[in-house]
This record gives structure tokens, C-alpha cells and sequence, in this order.
């Protein structure tokens, strides 16, 4: 098993980063309100799947099972190698490697690579139990680790490249991708990107575990709230989203007004959900969010001739998987990730409730040294408290909410020329 060590600003040459000019253009951008949270809030389009109209539509070719589609996408990934998998240790990556692993056995084909970051001073991303127990169950001999302290600093230097080259680019972590990229040169990148959200819980999900619950407890007040939501008028639940957000996302930065006009988009776009389970995967396809990560990180990783691929969000893998899951869908992640890979992982893994977070990997003393000599610069006033936003930054694991913000900041200070502007 091979890894390699930490390095600082020096050690990223122009032999790891590639020259970024001229792809400022071709990023997708946060538009302002975007900006201020750090996130794509929104739906655009993409390709439907399980459609009404294709379903009634004559002579439809059959849609291979989820599996057969799963494994058929990762085989032509291996088969450009070297195939790098985004390997963190959680279920989605643990499952995506183990395809991998399969699909390369079977088929003759080079085995893949994990490609783990291990953050020396973030115990909250700590992964390492579940992650040698996945590589020892699968035999890899190739283990690629690589041992960070800070510089994936969200404003240290793999970011830095980024950011003066390109301006702010969503997702606020995305740099932290060329090291990977790098190491998987005229390859492939495969990530388990889209698991929670098209292996888990939807919005007919409550009322799926309502059929299964007795009688006798949906008259009770609470049981019964919960299976009436989901088919509930769309203004309520948009005011039950709009009052949800505001208990949840606390946003102490933005001005009042601000924040109203923040938080009532994102209820709006999270009550647009449709109850269909079929319906509510191509919705989550459609999200900007998902369109803007995938769309910037194969810009980022075309300066390496790097395919990416996240099989979880394939239009293929996601019109066989709402075929098989119907109306209702499955009941969480463990049932599907049972359903997908059984016979590849041990269980233990595939009903894991525990989950790391990577948060304070990103965000180190690199940032901390930033927010304490900000010239309050690069920010909106009117819609944006700087006091308060660096009393964020200050505080022992800061919402990734403000990530965005922290770079729009950086670069007002020390961009320059090049600085990201913020959009109007």
C-alpha cells in the first residue's frame, strides 16, 4: 500500500497544477443570493427519467437491472486506467470501490485505486477504522493515502491556484480535487457523488413508512403530521420547509432582510420536490446543484485528460433505479445499498448509521489566520454583517455555509486584478 506525505505552497508545481488560464470562462457560477449561503439553490434541466411518455411509449428498449448498469459503467472507467476511486470510507464510496474491484476481477481489467485524504487534524473526518476494514475485505494491494494538514486549506495554496486563475468556483472545496486528478493522469475518477440523495430518503419516503406502520399509531398527532406532509398542498409545505430552515440554518452573517429572501428560495425549491420517488430522482438530477459540481469538477479535470465519472448519478443507473423502485422507492440508503451490492461488502458497512464530516478539514489555520486580518473587504454590505461573519470564521467549526464567502473575501484582499467580483 503506497501514500504520500503533506508539502506547503513549494511543493505545488507547475508539474502538479497545470496552467488554469483560460478556463475562468468555462466554469458554471453561485449567482449573488447563491454567494451568500455558498451553495446552488435551484433546478435547471436535464434528461427525464422514468417518464410517463417513455413508459407509454411503444417498443421501448428493456432498461438493464441497476446492477448490470452500475457495473457496465464502471468497466468502461477501469478500462481507461489508471481508474482512481474517491475513497473517504463511508458507504457510497465503500460500495462504488467495490464494484470497481469486482468488475476489474471479472473482466480482466487493471484494478482501481482508492485515493483516500486523511486530514492529520480533524478527528471529525476520521475514518480509518471502516476504512482498512473495506480495503483488507476487497485484497487491494494499491492503496493510495494521501496525509493532510493544511494545504487543502479552503485558502491555501491548492486553492489559491484556483481561485487567482479562475475566481470563486462552486463547490467551495472543488480544488481539493487536483491532487487526485493529478495522480490519475489520462485516467479515470470514479466518486460514490449523488449516494445520499438517490440511495436515500425522499419525499414520499414518510408516507412509504406510514403503509407499513399499524393503524393505531397514525391516530396519534405526530405519526399522522408526519404521513400527511408529503401530500400536503405545495404553500405548506413550503411554509413547513421555510420554518425548518430558519431553525436549522441559523445564516448569523446575513442581514435580516438577507436572510428572509435566502432561505424563502431555498423552501421554495426543496417544496418543488415531486411525491413520485421516480419523479423526485430526475428532480434531484435537475438540481443546480448537482448540474454545477458535475459540470466544474470535469472542467477541472479536463487540464489532466481525466474522465469523471459518478456512477450514482448516470442518467442510465438513475432510470433503471426508478423503474425498480416505483412510486414509493426504497426506505434508505441501507436498504438500497443492500439491494445494489449484497455480495460485496459486509453488511456492517452497508448499514452503517455513523458519518464523518469534512468541514474542519477544509477549513484549518490557514483560514483562521485569513479571518483575523480581513480588511472587511470583497463583501456586500447590505446584505452581509462582516462582524459577525468573521465571529463565523472564528468559531470552532464554522458553517460551510460561509466556505464561499471566505474565498470571495481572500481574493478581494489578495487577488489583485484577478479579483472575483461579486455578482450583482
Amino acid at each position: 500500500m503506497n501514500g504520500f506525505g503533506s508539502g506547503g505552497l513549494e511543493d505545488i508545481g507547475s508539474e502538479h497544477v497545470p496552467v488554469l488560464d483560460g478556463l475562468r470562462p468555462r466554469f458554471t457560477r453561485l449567482d449573488g443570493e447563491e454567494l451568500l449561503v455558498g451553495m446552488p439553490i435551484g433546478t435547471g434541466a436535464a434528461r427525464r427519467v422514468g417518464s410517463r411518455a417513455a413508459r407509454g411509449r411503444r417498443h421501448v428498449p428493456p432498461i438493464p437491472g441497476p446492477r448490470v448498469v452500475l457495473e457496465g459503467l464502471v468497466a468502461g472507467a477501469l478500462a481507461r486506467p489508471p481508474c482512481l476511486v474517491e475513497f473517504s470510507g463511508g458507504r457510497d464510496s465503500s460500495a462504488v470501490l467495490a464494484l470497481a474491484a469486482h468488475v476489474a476481477r471479472r473482466e480482466g481489467l487493471p484494478l482501481p485505486i482508492p485515493f483516500t485524504r486523511r486530514f492529520a487534524h480533524a478527528p471529525a473526518t476520521d475514518e480509518a477504522e471502516w476504512q482498512h476494514l473495506v480495503i483488507d475485505h476487497l485484497r487491494l494491494p494499491h492503496w493510495e493515502r494521501m496525509v493532510v494538514t493544511e494545504e487543502l486549506d479552503l485558502v491555501g495554496p491548492y486553492a489559491r491556484r484556483v481561485l487567482l486563475a479562475c475566481g470563486v468556483v462552486a463547490p467551495a472545496p472543488l480544488y481539493a480535487a487536483l491532487p487526485s486528478f493529478d495522480r490519475a493522469r489520462g485516467g479515470t475518477r470514479i466518486t460514490g457523488e449523488g449516494g445520499d440523495e438517490i440511495l436515500g430518503s425522499r419525499r414520499v419516503t414518510a408516507l412509504r413508512r406510514a403503509r407499513q406502520e399499524p393503524l393505531t399509531n397514525l391516530l396519534r398527532p405526530r405519526p399522522a403530521r408526519r404521513a400527511l406532509e408529503p401530500i400536503t398542498p405545495s404553500v405548506i409545505r413550503r411554509s413547513v420547509w421555510r420554518r425548518r430552515l430558519g431553525a436549522d440554518l441559523e445564516l448569523p452573517w446575513l442581514r435580516s432582510s438577507a436572510r428572509e429572501q435566502v432561505l424563502d428560495r431555498i423552501a421554495r425549491h426543496l417544496a418543488s420536490e415531486p411525491l413520485d420517488w421516480r419523479r423526485s430522482l430526475n428532480w434531484h438530477l435537475a438540481a443546480t446543484s448537482t448540474q454545477m459540481l458535475a459540470h466544474n469538477s470535469s472542467v477541472l479535470a479536463s487540464l489532466y485528460d481525466v474522465t469523471v465519472l459518478d456512477p450514482f448519478l448516470h442518467p442510465s443507473f438513475v432510470a433503471s433505479w426508478a423503474r425498480e423502485g416505483g412510486f414509493f422507492g426504497v426506505a434508505d440508503r441501507t436498504e438500497a445499498l443492500r439491494a445494489l451490492v449484497p455480495d460485496l461488502l459486509p453488511d456492517a458497512v452497508l448499514s452503517r448509521q455513523s458519518k464523518a464530516t469534512f468541514n474542519t478539514g477544509y477549513f484549518t489555520g490557514t483560514s483562521r489566520q485569513f479571518a483575523s486580518e480581513w480588511s472587511g473587504r470583497g463583501v456586500d454590505l447590505g446584505m452581509v454583517d462582516p462582524e459577525r461573519l468573521v465571529e463565523e470564521w472564528r468559531h470552532p467549526r464554522p458553517s460551510a455555509q460561509s466556505f464561499a464567502l471566505l474565498q470571495t473575501a481572500w481574493l478581494a484582499d489578495h487577488g489583485g486584478d484577478r479579483r472575483e467580483e461579486l455578482p450583482g
